[in-house]
C-alpha cells in the first residue's frame, strides 16, 4: 500500500510541472499563467539560486525619459548661462548704461541705510554709496569730447540749432564739474588766489557759516575791508571747498539749461511722432494726389503683399519704441529739475534749499526710469 500511495504522489507531482510548464509556454497573458510562473518556481526545489530579476519595457521607458530629462535641463542651463553673459555684455558696451547701472546701486545703497538704525551700517552704505559718486566724477571727465562733436553736428536733436545748444551747454558743464572735483579731492594741488571781486562773497560767505569750516578753511582769510576799486585789482585767498562748491553751483546751472532744453527736444521728437503715426494711418502724408495713390485700394480687390504689411508693423513698432523712449527721457528729465536747481544755487552745500532725503529720493527714482529706459533701449538693438 505503502509503495502504491507513493508512486500516485510521484505521478502527481510529475502531471502538476508538466502543466504548468505548457502554461508558461503559452503566450496568452491570463492571470492563471502568472501564477503557474510563480508556483513552478516554488515547486522547483532543485534550483537553490533565485531567479535573477528583469527591468519591464515601462521601467526602462522612465529611466530613459528621466535620463533625457536631466541632460536636456542642463543643456537649458547652460544656453541660458551663455545667452546672459553675452547679453550683459553687450549692455555695458554703452557708457550711458554703464552710468545708469552705477547711478541706480549709488542710490538704491542710500535708500537701504535709511532703513537701518545701526549707525556703523548706515555708515557703510553710505561709505559705499559716497564712493561710487566720486567714481561718476571720474567717468565724467571723457564726455567732454562728445559735447564738441555734437557743437559741430548737431546731431544731439532733430533740429541742429536745438543740438548745438544743447551740446554748448555741456561744453561749459563738464570743465567746471571737473574743476570742482579736483578741488574736493586734491585741494592742495590746486590755486586758491582768486580775484578780490569773487572774494568778498566768500567772505560774506565765511561770516555766516563759521560754524562749517574745514581743515583747509582755517588757513585762509580774506579782508572785510576791500573795496570795490581795490576788488577789481587785488587777488585773494579762498578755501578749496568754497571754489569748489562754488564751481560746481555754476556747473549745475549749465545743466539746468540743459535740462529745460532737452525737455523741449522730447516733446518735439514726440510730436513728429504723433504725426508721422497719423500720417501712416490716414494712408502717408504729402500732396491730395499723393495720398489717393496711397489710399487707393489694390487692383481686382487683391491684399497687399506680405512684404508691405510686415514693413509698416516693423514702421509702427519703432514709432511706438520711440515714444515710450521719449516718454521716459521727459520724466528723468523733470525728476532732475529740482535736485538741479538746489545744486545750483550759491549756498547750496551750506543753506540747503531741498534736504538731503528729496534730493537723493528724487535722483533714485530717476535712476530707476533710466535704467528702465536702457533696458527698453537694448531690447530694440
Amino acid at each position: 500500500m505503502s509503495n502504491t500511495s507513493n508512486k500516485n504522489k510521484k505521478k502527481t507531482t510529475a502531471s502538476t510541472k508538466v502543466s504548468f510548464h505548457e502554461n508558461l509556454r503559452t503566450n496568452s497573458p491570463s492571470p492563471s499563467s502568472e501564477s503557474s510562473e510563480s508556483c513552478t518556481f516554488s515547486l522547483d526545489e532543485s534550483s537553490s539560486t533565485p531567479p535573477s530579476s528583469t527591468e519591464t519595457p515601462s521601467t526602462m521607458k522612465t529611466a530613459n525619459l528621466t535620463t533625457a530629462m536631466r541632460t536636456t535641463t542642463a543643456d537649458d542651463v547652460k544656453k541660458m548661462y551663455k545667452s546672459a553673459l553675452v547679453n550683459y555684455l553687450r549692455f555695458l558696451q554703452s557708457p550711458s548704461r554703464q552710468e545708469a547701472i552705477l547711478k541706480t546701486v549709488q542710490y538704491t545703497l542710500w535708500l537701504l541705510s535709511r532703513f537701518y538704525r545701526n549707525k556703523l551700517q548706515q555708515s557703510m552704505l553710505t561709505t559705499v554709496s559716497g564712493e561710487i559718486s566720486w567714481t561718476r566724477y571720474l567717468l565724467r571727465f571723457f564726455g567732454w569730447p562728445a559735447a564738441l562733436e555734437g557743437i559741430e553736428s548737431g546731431s544731439w536733436a532733430d533740429s541742429k540749432g536745438l543740438g548745438k545748444a544743447m551740446a554748448w551747454t555741456m561744453v561749459a558743464y563738464y570743465p567746471l564739474e571737473h574743476l570742482a572735483y579736483l578741488y574736493w579731492k586734491v585741494p592742495d594741488a590746486m590755486p586758491t588766489t582768486i580775484p578780490a571781486s569773487i572774494g568778498t562773497s566768500l567772505w560774506s560767505w565765511r561770516r555766516s557759516n563759521t560754524n562749517n569750516h574745514n581743515k583747509y578753511d582755517s588757513e585762509y582769510t580774506i579782508s572785510s575791508t576791500a573795496t570795490t576799486a581795490t576788488c577789481s585789482r587785488q587777488m585773494v585767498a579762498a578755501p578749496p571747498s568754497r571754489l569748489a562748491a562754488k564751481a560746481s553751483a555754476w556747473s549745475c546751472r549749465f545743466w539746468l539749461a540743459y535740462l529745460v532744453l532737452d525737455i523741449a527736444r522730447s516733446m518735439l521728437a514726440m510730436q513728429n511722432v504723433r504725426r508721422k503715426m497719423k500720417q501712416n494711418n490716414d494712408g502717408g502724408g504729402g500732396d491730395a494726389d499723393d495720398k489717393k495713390t496711397k489710399t487707393k485700394p489694390p487692383p481686382n480687390g487683391q491684399p497687399q503683399e506680405p512684404e508691405q504689411l510686415q514693413s509698416d508693423a516693423t514702421v509702427d513698432v519703432l514709432d511706438l519704441g520711440t515714444m515710450r523712449t521719449e516718454r521716459m527721457q521727459l520724466v528723468r528729465d523733470l525728476l532732475y529739475v529740482l535736485p538741479a536747481i538746489h545744486w545750483s544755487l550759491p549756498n547750496w552745500d551750506t543753506q540747503p534749499w531741498l534736504s538731503d532725503t528729496v534730493v537723493n529720493g528724487l535722483c533714485w527714482l530717476e535712476s530707476i526710469v533710466g535704467l528702465m529706459q536702457g533696458i527698453h533701449n537694448f531690447r530694440q538693438t
